[in-house]
């Protein structure tokens, strides 16, 4: 192969190249973005049984995988509350994956409910509704939230970490 030909194929790769990058570029692939996890039963469960509980939720949310019937979370996801009364009944104490006791939130998360008068979380005096672990910015909207217990310590509610990013609550409804 002379040095022109071989300059030439050279030349042609690099003008390939170039197609590609521009082509990838007003062309952009789709990447996949925040999962809007809907819950479909008050119960607290975490268990098989085809449905999505908000604890459930919270765990895909939290860990970006399926659990039960609730799809994979997928960075700052989206939960979704319709109206009812999701009362925490798992019983635990320090444990920090929201598998008993608190719910447990560790990634960035909305949970929006259908309105503050009809979406209620309690957590029936078994330990704080939300143990939130940052940084990290979580948002939620037309929930009532109630019924927790810090066990004697601070924020029976929701209690935000030395670190969290932010927490935001909004009422629209």
């Amino acid at each position: 192969m002379t040095p022109v030909r071989l300059l030439v194929i050279i030349r042609l790769l690099l003008a390939a190249l170039l197609v590609a990058g521009l082509a990838l570029t007003v062309w952009p692939v789709p990447i996949a973005g925040a999962a809007a996890i809907s819950v479909t039963t008050t119960a607290d469960e975490n268990n098989n049984d085809g449905d999505c509980s908000l604890r459930e939720a919270i765990i895909a949310a939290n860990e970006d995988r399926t659990v039960d019937a609730c799809p994979l979370g997928n960075g700052a996801d989206t939960i979704d509350l319709p109206a009812g009364d999701y009362a925490l009944s798992i019983v635990g104490i320090n444990e920090t994956t929201a598998r008993t006791g608190d719910l447990n939130i560790t990634d960035d998360v909305t949970i929006t409910g259908a309105s503050r008068l009809s979406t209620t979380i309690d957590a029936r005096g078994i330990d704080r509704v939300s143990y939130i672990y940052g940084p990290i910015d979580v948002h939620s909207s037309d929930v009532k939230i109630t019924g927790g217990d810090s066990q004697g310590f601070v924020g029976g509610g929701i209690y935000l970490s030395t670190a969290v990013g932010g927490y935001r609550t909004e009422q629209r409804r």
